[in-house]
């Protein structure tokens, strides 16, 4: 806690100020290298396809694998503003903090009532300058992209995707339909509209 919100914490353990130039004396050097890319990255519960609870373990090479398809595919870069539409009870969630914090990317977290109203969540798109968004071709149907000029790239899943719904973002951003289980790290397949 830092020292002048020191009175406020109710704590009965050790507390560190971080205003206390102390408190940073010791070793500075990095940490070894302690995990290995079949190790454990995240454990995410999901009901999937089946409509049955269950816990997923994804292992850091999927999100390594996952890190470089973003970079080439997805073409994230530390510019971009994401949005993290998506539960974070969904995979589509680890795939929006993901991108953001490999590449140095923003991430924006709009309340669930602006999500809930597609005309809050242009306001939101537009007020925020977001560039990618990850949204179900259920939602994006309800969006017109003409509301929405600094989304460059849309990326839809979580459902099929249609020939409209392309039609309809082509001329606007760099259109991908992805597909995956949670097994699969958030992504199997992935369709890019050129």
């Amino acid at each position: 806690v830092q020292s002048h919100l020191q009175d406020r914490a109710a704590f009965d353990g050790e507390v560190l100020l971080l205003d206390d130039d102390r408190i940073y004396s010791d070793d500075g050097s990095n940490l070894g290298l302690a995990v290995d890319p079949q190790q454990l990255a995240y454990v995410i519960y999901t009901s999937g396809t089946t409509g049955n609870p269950k816990g997923v373990m994804v292992e850091h090479q999927g999100v390594c694998n996952f890190k470089f398809f973003c970079e080439h595919t997805l073409q994230i870069g530390k510019q971009d503003r994401i949005v993290q539409f998506a539960s974070f009870s969904f995979d589509a969630s680890c795939s929006e903090m993901i991108m953001s914090l490999f590449f140095g990317a923003a991430l924006y977290v709009p309340d669930a009532s602006v999500i809930l109203d597609h005309h809050l969540f242009e306001q939101y798109v537009r007020d925020n300058g977001i560039t990618v968004a990850t949204l179900p071709p259920t939602y994006a149907v309800y969006l017109n992209p003409a509301h929405v000029p600094s989304l460059k790239t849309l990326i839809t899943a979580g459902s099929a995707s249609s020939a409209e719904l392309v039609g309809q973002w082509k001329d606007h951003v760099r259109y991908i339909n992805n597909y995956g289980p949670t097994e699969d790290s958030i992504c199997s397949t992935t369709w890019v509209y050129s």
